[in-house]
This record gives C-alpha cells, structure tokens and sequence, in this order.
C-alpha cells in the first residue's frame, strides 16, 4: 500500500523509525551523540526510499512539531537556553523566545526520539527524571528542518530544491506549518521567578548544569 494512503498512525512510525534508526549511539551512551552524523545518517537513510516516504516524513515532521508548540514546552525553552539571575536562592529567567530559535529547538527535541517527546509532552520536568543525558550547550536541531529535501536532492540529483515542503502544502493544506505566526499555544507563557514555582526540580539542575558549563 502507498504510504501516502497510509493511516497517520503507519506514517508517524515511519517518521519515528527514521528519526531512531539513523541514530546509531542512542542505546549506547548519549553523551557519545553526535547529531551532525545522525542528520546525515537520516538523509541517506530517507535516499534510498521513494517521493512518497520523503512527502510523509516531511509531513509528520511539521505535524510533530506542532503539536511541540505549547506554552510547556516554550517554558522548557527558557529554562534550557535562556540567561537568569539568582538573588537569595530565586531563579528569575528571562523570558524572551526567538521564532526561529524556538522552532530549532523544538527540531532539536524531535531528534531525542518518540518516548522522551511522549514523555516531555506530558510533563516537561521529565526532562530530569535520570533517563536522559543530553547536551544542553547547543540546544539548535535546524537541520531536521531541511533533511526530507536533502535527501530528494541525494536520491534524485537536483540541487536546492524545496519540492518536498513545497509538496505539503499542496497535498495537504490542513497541516499546520511550523513557520505559521497565527497559530496559538494553549495558555500564555510563563516566565521570570515564575518557572522555579512550576517546575522546582527541573530548574535547579538545569541551573546547577548551566552554571557548571558557565565557570
């Protein structure tokens, strides 16, 4: 059966099974990652496929994303990326969120896989719950953004071509694109002294690390 005719449960476990596959150290250690090799590794993976499976991935690629847009996981932005202060043991963030830096880093999330996307969807303080150890230096996964491209351009010899994103908004107008600056979260942003309130755990060791990676 066509891909494209696929259910979306079948085209989210293609999406999933490229994002896993093409990342060879995950099961291993983390720390080893190396997401440079991991984007290659999943252009050429998605190259040796069909239009058909590059248009699905790309479709669920900005399906996934989103459904990231939320004040949630924009309040995990902050507290990974953003500057803070601490006066008397009081964390106070600022709470400016790029566009474009937010959706990289939501690229960035996908790139850890399904069960920790599932799990951070649910709660964002799952972040530190001891499964995971990821690099919070550079918390940027653009890349993701161009790779079903990429890998048109590989498996059929063009050059700067957009013919896959350009596919979706044809073939499926009711997805959201990621770049869409209409689209609402679904409650305002929180930020400043109030994330150490919502999220005490999850701020005191990101702080802790950042300030470690600071010095």
């Amino acid at each position: 059966m066509s891909i494209i005719k696929a259910t979306q449960q079948e085209q989210d476990n293609f999406f999933w099974k490229i994002i896993d596959e093409s990342n060879e150290v995950k099961d291993f250690d983390w720390e080893e990652y190396d997401q440079d090799e991991h984007i290659d590794q999943m252009i050429d993976m998605l190259s040796k496929t069909d239009k058909e499976h590059l248009i699905v991935f790309e479709k669920v690629m900005q399906q996934q994303l989103h459904k990231l847009y939320t004040a949630e996981i924009a309040e995990l932005y902050i507290i990974l990326n953003n500057d803070f202060d601490v006066e008397e043991d009081v964390i106070d963030f600022d709470d400016t969120i790029s566009d474009d830096a937010f959706i990289y880093f939501r690229c960035w999330l996908l790139l850890k896989g399904k069960d920790f996307v599932a799990e951070i969807s649910k709660d964002i303080q799952a972040f530190v719950n001891g499964e995971y150890s990821f690099d919070i230096g550079d918390c940027d996964g653009e890349e993701l953004l161009y790779v079903a491209d990429l890998a048109n351009e590989e498996m059929n010899g063009v050059e700067e071509s957009e013919e896959i994103r350009d596919a979706i908004y044809e073939s499926f107008p009711e997805v959201v694109n990621y770049d869409d600056a209409d689209v609402k979260m679904n409650r305002e942003v929180k930020g400043g002294t109030e994330l150490q309130k919502l999220y005490p755990d999850l701020v005191e060791e990101i702080c802790d690390v950042r300030s470690d990676i600071e010095e």
